[in-house]
């Protein structure tokens, strides 16, 4: 006689959370037992069956419990009120946990608990024709019942958080699990994870919870934000749901075979560009947002052919978009682009645009980014992708404006510690400290507010930082840190009326709603061979100093030789190769063509490139990789990978832990 199968958990999942013992699970949203059993195949710990927001009802309890019960997986249902027979039908049907929504206070939950156990504990009704009790073959279960059932209460207002604590003391209560998305929108932030009052709440009662022994868990989108919340002490984590996973599985692999497509076939790419009879290719060139970084963007693409003849690659400047319509008129006036307008979609959707460049603010990065990857246009875009790591993604060829990595005395630096000229890097400090924002009366642009520029100087300044130091040095792997801000208010200045650095006398003050300052302590893995393995360091970031005006710099110390640079002297290095000897210490190389790609600027040492310059020399690498030859741009996984270290940097700035860095498959920055 083949051994019992049962779909029931028998109380496994509530004595593992009970014990302290991390789970991760989903939750089912189509209310699909076959969604539901492709989870559990694929090795989830339990599945949540959503009857409050999700696509089922009642009914489907019935199938999702067998579905996964057979790979051993608990089903646990959100129910859609503390209604007690809606609860008792669903624990009947085998569910292994409830799940209650917007729960707010002590009392509540305590006529809520009453539900999940048989009299005299509770007043759950009682029969023992069901799943629960094997259609009367196992009457025994209503003995084991209330122990057995995982009582899970959703905190999702403010009041619920002032209540935390009375909720976690409840007999009956064994998960607080924070609801993110209706929380933030209580609190006054909607989907802002990172807002001060969003972090004190959930930390709150993660506190609580610990407090009285109780597992807490949240709703998070990934597998990388599930483990940071692991790391933070939440234990009952559920990543995102069956739709939501499928949906960005689906969007990564197309995107990825689609950006293949286009590695592996350069000469069909190349056909449908506009090619000359004598082989130039001149790929059509869209904008996005006619500032600063946009004009720059479009010289840079004119100044390709003059600096990179052999390439034969000629961009035309097509379309360019700028809300502002006198932008928008500058680009045709004066840029020279054929076609322009006030909405970006237009340039997304023209056919004659091959790729487009995306200089708009950092709020609009992800929205337009992921735009243009739906239209199957490769761009070029300015950093961050995203506020933060959760908007850094994309599925076509990609090039990120870490500018800074270009400039041949940074290039040499990276080929002597990869050669082995320094010997073991030990030790590293690198800064970015800018006056950008010194002036008190600094105009509060949306480089100061939260939604439309995420953090402050931590996303626009030691963004940089890191990414310079993962380029030249390592992947980062590890972080402590700290944030500040100086100036809490300032001048308001209305969007597209100036920039960041506009001066207002007298004006109406605003909050500051990120920070002016941040500083890591950091430690690196492994890159450029064993170079660096087991080296530590500092990174710093200021947009309020008074003095610097663009310090980004570094200092890279190793067992053999050291280099000093700093972008204020971008045209010399500092260098010591060799302990000792007749000329120890310290020599000046200036700029020659023995580093990176000067020789393609100057005709001779010392004379000095320009920011401009180091845009050029990003332009070609962009358009190289678009056109299928090498990819040496800064691509969309470094730049999720730089992302991963300032979430890190973010995360331990408000804990004041050390924080490990997610890695990025295909973050390679070109080490070996």
């Amino acid at each position: 006689m083949s051994a019992l199968v049962s779909p029931l958990n028998h109380g496994a999942l509530a004595a593992a959370v009970r014990s302290g013992t991390p789970t991760l699970g989903t939750f089912i949203g189509t209310a699909s037992p076959i969604a539901a059993e492709v989870c559990a195949a694929a090795g989830v710990d339990w599945v949540l069956l959503d009857l409050e927001h999700g696509a089922g009802g009642e009914e489907q309890v019935r199938d999702v419990v067998p579905a996964a019960g057979s790979y051993g997986v608990p089903t646990v249902v959100r129910v859609e009120s503390a209604a007690r027979i809606r609860m008792g039908r669903v624990l009947d049907s085998g569910a292994a946990g409830i799940m209650l929504p917007r729960m707010n206070t002590a009392d509540e939950v305590t006529e809520a608990v009453r539900h999940l156990r048989y009299p005299p504990a509770g007043d759950r009704g009682v029969a023992t024709y069901n799943r629960s009790c094997r259609f009367g073959l196992d009457p025994d279960a209503l003995d084991r019942a209330n122990s057995e059932v995982l009582g899970v209460v959703q905190i999702e207002s403010a009041v619920a958080v002032g209540h935390a604590e009375a909720i976690a003391a409840l007999d009956g209560v064994d998960v607080l699990f924070v609801g993110p998305r209706d929380l933030s929108h209580d609190l006054g932030v909607p989907g802002d994870h990172t807002a001060p009052a969003f972090t004190e709440a959930i930390a709150h009662v993660l506190a609580a919870g610990r407090r009285h022994g109780k597992a807490c868990g949240l709703l998070v989108a990934d597998g990388a934000a599930a483990a940071r919340r692991l790391e933070q002490g939440w234990s009952f984590v559920g990543i995102g749901s069956d739709s939501t996973l499928l949906a960005a599985a689906v969007t990564a692999e197309f995107g990825r075979a689609r950006t293949s497509v286009k590695q592996l076939r350069p000469d069909d790419r190349n056909r449908s560009m506009r090619t000359t009879d004598d082989g130039w290719v001149q790929p059509g060139i869209g904008l996005i947002s006619v500032g600063w970084m946009g004009k720059l963007h479009s010289r840079a693409y004119q100044a390709v052919p003059l600096v990179y003849p052999e390439l034969k690659i000629r961009p035309r400047l097509v379309h360019a978009a700028d809300t502002a319509a006198d932008r928008a008129g500058y680009a045709h006036e004066v840029l020279g682009y054929a076609r322009t307008g006030t909405d970006y979609h237009d340039v997304l959707a023209d056919p004659d645009v091959d790729v487009v460049s995306i200089c708009a603010p950092n709020m609009l990065h992800r929205e337009i980014g992921v735009a243009a990857a739906r239209a199957g246009k490769p761009f070029w875009i300015e950093k961050p992708v995203g506020r933060d790591v959760g908007e850094t993604a994309a599925g076509v060829t990609t090039s990120i404006g870490y500018n800074y990595r270009h400039v041949p005395a940074v290039e040499r630096v990276r080929e002597l510690i990869a050669a082995g000229r320094l010997g073991r890097v030990t030790n590293v400090r690198a800064v970015f400290f800018n006056s950008y924002a010194a002036e008190p009366n600094g105009a509060l642009s949306w480089r100061f507010r939260r939604d439309e520029a995420g953090s402050g100087a931590l996303g626009d300044l030691l963004s940089h930082v890191v990414d310079l130091m993962q380029y030249v040095v390592a992947p980062i792997t590890e972080v402590s840190s700290l944030l500040s801000t100086v100036y809490a208010q300032r001048p308001i200045l209305p969007m597209g009326s100036g920039t960041h650095f506009a001066v207002i006398e007298n004006g109406e003050l605003g909050e500051v709603e990120n920070d002016d300052y941040v500083a890591a302590l950091i430690r690196f893995g492994t890159g450029s061979g064993s170079r660096a393995a087991g080296a530590v360091g500092t990174l710093e970031a200021s947009r309020v100093s008074v003095g610097p005006q663009c310090a980004l710099g570094f200092e890279i110390y190793g067992t053999e030789g050291s280099a000093i640079w700093n972008f204020e002297q971008m045209n010399e290095l500092r260098l010591c190769l060799g302990r000792g000897g007749d000329n120890a210490g310290y020599t000046t190389v200036l700029g020659n063509a023995a580093l990176g790609d000067y020789g393609r600027f100057q005709p001779g040492p010392g004379t000095s490139m320009s920011y401009d310059d180091l845009k050029v020399i990003e332009a070609k690498k962009f358009l190289v990789a678009v056109c299928g030859g090498e990819r040496r741009n800064s691509t969309i996984e470094e730049a999720h990978a730089d992302a991963e270290v300032i979430a890190a940097t973010a995360a331990s700035a408000r804990d004041g832990a050390w924080h490990k860095v997610a890695p990025v498959p295909g973050a390679t920055f070109g080490h070996a």
